[in-house]
């Protein structure tokens, strides 16, 4: 599992434990996979401000 946390227009943020993480542009959501590549969360896009993992990589909607 990685940890993905994802930070908020509002300054929050809030840490995921997943698999993977890809986002759904016709949704506007993020989702987050187990390693079976089953959801276990997701967020809708509208107010965050990126994605990011242990290796800083950033995903912004």
């Amino acid at each position: 599992m990685n940890s993905y946390l994802i930070r908020f227009d509002d300054g929050t943020s809030q840490n995921v434990q997943a698999a993977s993480v890809e986002y759904i542009h016709d949704e506007g959501v993020f989702r987050f996979l187990d390693a079976n590549g089953k959801v276990i969360a997701w967020v809708s896009s509208l107010n965050v401000h990126c994605v990011t993992d242990s290796k800083a990589t950033v995903q912004r909607p």
